[in-house]
């Protein structure tokens, strides 16, 4: 798979997820679908798929904002052990939600954490001798990786449906809108969809980080 396809479909994913998610409700209810005229219908779907794509990756930003902006506040990426292999400064301790001052400067330092501990775990991975070791842990690291923000922004994905669907199913009851039972339905999908995505992207979240951990300690034992 080259570059192109392989980003696009991660891209879209999220994209198409959200539209699917969103709208099938809408669609069915209303039956406004060209599925009478197969050029039409064609049409339909490569817009959809390509409108799918942008949407994915702007998922795929706002996902990674949040991250980055309430990530750092919630806990330290760094272990009070690999703060000392590294030399860096003992994780600082969480803030108080409502102490918006102290958790700004705490999500400062945890982003010092962060850049500190990626440039010390890419420049011991640099200095392995054995390039199929090398090459190994690169890759099974960029997978781990890949498959955490992946799942993040597929949960975001299904998250910003939920809501979408949620608001809808509220101007349902107060009578701004015609009454779809279909709506209802949809909101038990996704919750259903929703809970083992964030289940896994917590898994190899963790997973990826314990992996980082292990060799970083394996380095610096070999070293």
């Amino acid at each position: 798979m080259n570059f192109e396809t392989k980003y696009l479909i991660r891209w879209g994913i999220p994209g198409w997820v959200f539209l699917l998610m969103s709208l099938w409700p809408v669609a069915v209810f209303h039956a406004n679908l060209p599925t009478d005229n197969p050029v039409e219908s064609i049409s339909v779907i490569f817009s959809t798929a390509a409108i799918g794509i942008v949407i994915g990756y702007l998922i795929h930003q706002m996902y990674f904002a949040w991250s980055w902006i309430l990530g750092f506040g919630r806990r330290s990426i760094l272990t009070s052990e690999i703060a000392e292999l590294i030399d860096a400064p003992q994780p600082v301790e969480k803030a108080k939600w409502y102490k918006f001052r102290e958790r700004n400067i705490l999500s400062k330092k945890r982003a010092k954490e962060y850049f500190n501990l990626e440039f010390e775990w890419q420049n011991r991975l640099s200095k392995v001798k054995e390039d199929s070791r090398r090459d190994y842990i690169a890759k099974r690291y960029a997978h781990l990786l890949s498959t955490t923000h992946s799942l993040g922004a597929l949960c975001f994905s299904l998250l910003l449906s939920l809501i979408i669907n949620i608001i809808h199913y509220i101007l349902m009851l107060v009578n701004m809108l015609s009454y779809n039972s279909l709506v209802f339905i949809n909101i038990f999908i996704i919750s259903l969809i929703l809970f083992p995505c964030y289940v896994n992207q917590k898994y190899f979240s963790e997973n990826v980080e314990e992996f980082r951990n292990k060799f970083l300690k394996d380095f610096y034992k070999n070293s």
